[in-house]
């Protein structure tokens, strides 16, 4: 494993970590390096077939141009200064540096100053280290925002400055891509770069897949069954609780949520996960009791359909992959409805640590709209685990294609939907799945919309609709698992 630090003249590092990278790696490599961590830029793209490059070409023109990185801030829901011509005073400022998925340190202010204005000059103002791990909701917040707004960029790692006004208010005001670097922070920055090269390239780790899938209760006036007359909280049928958008009591209503066992093969989740719909149906107790799905199925109630992996540490590259090939292929299907959730929900590279020792991608909605479309997704999601490395297109990386997901404008998406799959075609995990992936790859070409507002059981198969006798149920399970 070869990684070679590239820089120009123009934006040569600070000497803690020039010293401690030549210390450790030399001066040059021989051979093509299998990892290039780019400092400013300095010519490499992100969607190199040959090495993986840290912080693209097209990841650093985004961050440097302050109208772009406002508008991909802003389509992702990030509250930001960047670009802002209006005075915003601020009481408190935060430099946050982060690494993928991880904001390896952080530095406060120092002393009462008042900043008049969003401006961030580097070398103005005395901060002093502080613990990122604190657990107040400030900290929190701020966190979140730092690396979302890395990874919304199409960084692998930046400086995040970001600022608290009289209120409370916390907005991010830039994200440099270069920055000064300390003995400490260098150790740091170095360490976690090992890490990342050395967990990627474990890419013989057995990875299990797992699911957490939400799904509406209707009654036949139109109206919400609260999931907990019918679910218990915890098991594999249970309640997952949401506020309901705009409600300002902040009530939380509990949705129904499918929990099949995880399995190592997609084919094997698909039939747990059947297993679980048909216990939701015993518990349900009516048949008149209907099932909705998709991302926003009944006004106000935004879902979601969780995939869970486990074995391997999450990265920037799985999940760009992720949100390249799976998000933009489910986006092709989604209806009007479901892409309201957005930005609050389902953004790109959502992903929360699981006790588990992986993560779950969040950004997709619920996907139990048919078994063709639930099949597909599951199948393209582990074809991605095992073979993200071979898929080096990231379109989300254009601030035209970013916009385009946020905004629900298909059409100027659709082109790249073709070439997508034939890179998939191309792995050799694309094979395994075929028989899954080929019906939902002519459905997404098909450009056919998804209905938010059917009852899912009757494609599904479920009672009533199929007859419960154990003869017809098996003979139906045989088709259709």
């Amino acid at each position: 494993m070869t990684c070679f630090l590239l820089y120009s003249q123009a934006n040569v590092p600070d000497a803690p970590l020039l010293d401690l990278w030549l210390g450790k790696y030399g001066p040059f490599v021989t051979e093509q390096p299998d990892f290039v961590v780019q400092w400013g830029e300095a010519g490499l793209s992100a969607c190199e077939r040959y090495t993986v490059v840290l912080n693209g070409k097209e990841a650093i023109a985004n961050a440097s141009d302050s109208t772009i990185a406002a508008r991909m801030l802003s389509d992702s829901g990030i509250p930001h200064g960047i670009a802002d011509t209006s005075a915003t005073a601020t009481i408190r400022r935060y430099i946050a540096i982060v690494f993928q998925q991880d904001m390896i340190s952080l530095y406060r202010s120092s002393g009462r100053r008042l900043w008049l204005n969003n401006r961030v000059k580097e070398g103005e103002d005395r901060y002093e280290e502080i613990d990122p791990e604190q657990k107040t909701r400030e900290i929190r917040r701020l966190k979140q925002y730092a690396i979302r707004s890395v990874y919304t960029l199409g960084l692998d790692f930046a400086a995040v400055y970001l600022g608290v006004d009289m209120h409370g208010t916390m907005r991010v005001l830039n994200v440099a891509t270069t920055f000064h670097m300390t003995r400490t922070l260098a150790r740091k920055f170095i360490s976690r770069i090992e890490n990342f090269c050395r967990e990627y390239c474990a890419s013989d780790t057995p990875i299990m897949l797992g699911a957490d899938i939400e799904f509406i209760l209707r009654n036949q006036a139109g109206n919400l069954v609260l999931a907990s007359d019918c679910f218990p909280k915890e098991g594999p049928v249970g309640c997952d609780r949401v506020c309901m958008r705009g409600d300002e009591t902040k009530k939380l209503r509990p949705l129904a949520e499918l929990r099949p066992d995880p399995a190592a093969d997609a084919r094997e989740l698909f039939r747990n996960l059947y297993r679980t719909m048909m216990i939701a149906i015993r518990k349900t107790g009516s048949p008149h009791i209907e099932w909705v799905a998709g991302g926003m199925p009944l006004t106000g109630y935004p879902i979601g359909g969780h995939i869970h992996f486990s074995g391997a540490v999450p990265n920037a590259q799985w999940l760009r992959a992720l949100d390249g090939y799976l998000a933009l292929s489910v986006f092709m299907l989604e209806s009007p409805r479901s892409l309201a959730r957005r930005p609050r929900y389902g953004q790109l590279g959502d992903m929360r640590y699981q006790f588990h020792g992986g993560f779950e991608y969040r950004t997709l909605p619920s996907f139990l709209v048919s078994p063709k479309v639930t099949r597909g997704v599951l199948a393209l999601s582990h074809l991605i685990a095992l073979s993200y490395r071979e898929l080096r297109t990231r379109p989300f990386l254009n601030q035209e294609l970013h916009h385009a997901f946020y905004h629900g404008d298909r059409d100027t998406l659709f082109p790249l939907v073709p070439r997508l799959w034939d890179e998939l075609r191309e792995t050799e995990m694309y094979a395994h799945y075929a028989m899954y992936l080929e019906p939902f790859a002519q459905h997404i070409l098909s450009r056919t919309q998804w209905d938010e507002y059917s009852d899912i059981r009757p494609v599904w198969k479920l009672p009533p609709f199929q007859p419960e006798s154990s003869v017809s149920r098996r003979a139906y399970e045989h088709s259709v698992l």
